[in-house]
């Protein structure tokens, strides 16, 4: 994978990550205290072998802007098994595909620890968690607007925030909701 720390400003583009491990976080990238820009690219099977990010981790006060990029069949161990966003990070992630990913909390995507995730125009497909197989909030914000759910798998929501304010508008979900389709909030988080 990939790791860039101490204000480091990184460019990715028309890239493919395959099969990357990392034993704690950040399968295919671990961004610390730094900037990215990630468009058009492909992580595709991509492991946290021990805790959090499959795919991608942003931590430390990071700044990420993903765009029209593909998060497929990654997984974590604890959270976030495509991407995980934590620690007062900035997230904007756009026009974005995640599919079959899992993890504990948040299948596809976690927000947590006071991060700050803008979600735009983004597909979840069959993936799954125990909490939130699309998305997880834990402490943090989260904006969703115009994302499509389809066929997520777990023992709660598609959406899962605990301590967080999401702010949602429009979602749609493909599959009838049978079980885990919707949005289920644990006390102290404001869904508008």
């Amino acid at each position: 994978g990939f790791y860039a720390a101490s204000s480091s400003d990184v460019t990715v583009a028309w890239s493919h990550f395959e099969s990357n491990t990392a034993y704690y976080s950040g399968g295919g990238f671990y961004l610390s205290a730094s900037t990215a820009d990630l468009s058009f690219s492909t992580f595709l099977s991509c492991t946290a072998s021990y805790a959090h990010g499959g795919a991608y981790y942003a931590y430390a006060s990071s700044t990420l802007t993903a765009l029209s990029s593909n998060f497929t069949s990654c997984s974590a161990a604890s959270s976030g098994g495509a991407f995980r966003a934590s620690d007062s990070s900035r997230v904007k992630v756009e026009h974005c595909r995640f599919e079959d990913c899992t993890s504990t909390y948040g299948g596809s995507f976690t927000a947590a620890a006071s991060a700050e995730a803008t979600m735009l125009s983004n597909h979840f497909v069959s993936s799954s968690a125990s909490y939130g197989s699309g998305i997880y909030a834990s402490s943090s914000t989260v904006f969703l607007n115009a994302s499509t759910f389809v066929g997520g798998e777990g023992t709660d929501f598609d959406i899962y925030a605990t301590t967080s304010d999401m702010k949602c508008s429009p979602i749609h979900w493909e599959t009838q909701c049978i079980g885990s389709c919707g949005v289920t909030c644990n006390p102290n988080s404001t869904v508008r």
